[in-house]
């Protein structure tokens, strides 16, 4: 699914790898369970899993999507995401339909390890083959580009899942600020909130009012729970019924002559 070229594993090291899959394909006839049992006991003892796969995907008589799907599942838990390219190289070689399920695994294991070129890869993927882009998935996409500092990226990522009918989520947005400011990237910030919908930009600055309103006390020695909570309840939106873009900014504001650059900059120094 992905142009990035590496090394197959080699057939000739699965000798110790057989003596596990043989075990557990003994003790059952789903030969997806066995290898399945087989990935996690390998998995635990922290060795010979890249050769139960390379088994599995190899010497499988019947290269289902199941296999595919379990390899994946576990290449990822165990953070092995070399692994996970390896299997997507498998599979595009071998004629592999693509699953929603598979591209989602993949996805995950991407933004765990920054891999941009393989999430947009897969992103690819998906629009050939008319897979829908879910919630998850999205943040997935758009965490990967964040973390490996393209903000290019996770605009053009946010412009086009919006153009495609998927709605980023006020998660999704605050995951992508909370990376800006792990970067000290407030250019980045200042772009990615001038792209949130209007009711989500409201709901972001009553957020980042109720923080200072509770930093503030917290400044004074103000820390009664109940001074605390009467900040918050001072602040809060009713998500059901979010307010108009003007009341929710004079809300979020109050009389303070501070505008969201300054919210988003003290964000920052935080």
């Amino acid at each position: 699914m992905n142009s990035q070229t590496t090394t197959s594993l080699p057939l000739d090291e699965t000798e110790e790898a057989t003596e596990i899959l043989d075990g557990h394909l003994k003790r059952t006839s789903n030969r997806v369970a066995a290898y399945s049992s087989a990935l996690r006991e390998a998995n635990e003892k922290k060795e010979d899993m890249p050769h139960i796969v390379d088994a599995m995907l190899t010497h499988s008589k019947k290269s289902s999507a199941a296999y595919y799907l379990n390899a994946l599942r576990s290449a990822t838990k165990a953070k092995q995401h070399d692994l996970v390219v390896q299997i997507d190289n498998h599979m595009a070689k071998n004629g592999v339909s693509p699953t929603q399920d598979m591209c989602e695994v993949m996805l995950k294991s991407c933004a765990s390890a920054s891999d941009l070129e393989t999430t947009l890869g897969v992103r690819s993927t998906m629009r050939c083959w008319g897979l829908e882009m879910t919630k998850s998935m999205a943040y997935s996409l758009v965490k990967c580009a964040a973390k490996a500092d393209q903000w290019d990226a996770v605009i053009d990522i946010i412009t086009n899942l919006r153009n495609g009918g998927t709605k980023p989520t006020m998660v999704l947005y605050t995951m992508d600020l909370n990376e800006c400011s792990k970067r000290h990237r407030l250019d980045a910030a200042v772009d990615i909130y001038r792209m949130m919908p209007e009711e989500i930009q409201a709901q972001l600055e009553v957020q980042l009012r109720a923080i200072d309103i509770m930093n503030e006390h917290k400044s004074d020695g103000t820390t009664d729970d109940k001074k605390l909570t009467g900040a918050q309840a001072s602040t809060a939106v009713n998500e059901p019924s979010t307010p108009s873009r003007g009341n929710a900014r004079q809300e979020a504001v109050g009389s303070s002559d501070k505008g969201i650059l300054d919210y988003l900059s003290s964000f920052f120094k935080r």
